[in-house]
């Protein structure tokens, strides 16, 4: 049996009971308050037996309308929890994913203020390790302002 039917027989034994309680608090309320002649668990008036199941079964929808709409509510409560994560996650890597660096320097600005190198920024942040090597276009670069010794 799974959760929800185990809850459910649950909710079924306990409107029975509840039902029950009813009938014969209403039966001594007739019996001690109206001064019937005899208490009667069953009355007799065929009317008064309609009554007394249609209000039994009047708080046994109720229950059972109650149940489902309280786990509904957890169920969307959950769903809500989760979607708040999820968009509080997504935030914080949008808002992380803003590095102010310089235009001139390419320094990166860290969470205190200070101006660092690119190569220590990423170092301490990730587990990476930076090699240091010039691309063809800085190499090119950098020969044309390097005399050479011929």
């Amino acid at each position: 049996m799974t959760v929800s039917r185990i809850a459910a027989s649950k909710l079924i034994w306990a409107g029975i009971a509840t039902a029950a309680t009813f009938w014969i608090l209403d039966s001594s309320i007739h019996y001690f308050v109206y001064g019937e002649p005899a208490f009667e668990l069953l009355p007799s008036d065929v009317d008064e037996i309609w009554m007394r199941s249609l209000i039994c079964l009047l708080v046994f929808a109720f229950g059972l309308y109650a149940h489902v709409t309280l786990r509904q509510l957890a169920t969307a409560h959950a769903e809500q929890d989760a979607l708040r994560a999820r968009l509080e996650d997504s935030l914080t890597r949008v808002v992380d994913g803003f590095i102010p660096i310089c235009a001139q320097c390419k320094s990166i600005q860290d969470n205190r203020g200070n101006w660092v190198e690119v190569s220590e920024y990423l170092e301490a942040r990730t587990e990476a390790r930076l090699s240091h090597g010039l691309c063809p276009g800085c190499l090119t670069d950098l020969k044309g302002r390097v005399p050479t010794s011929r």
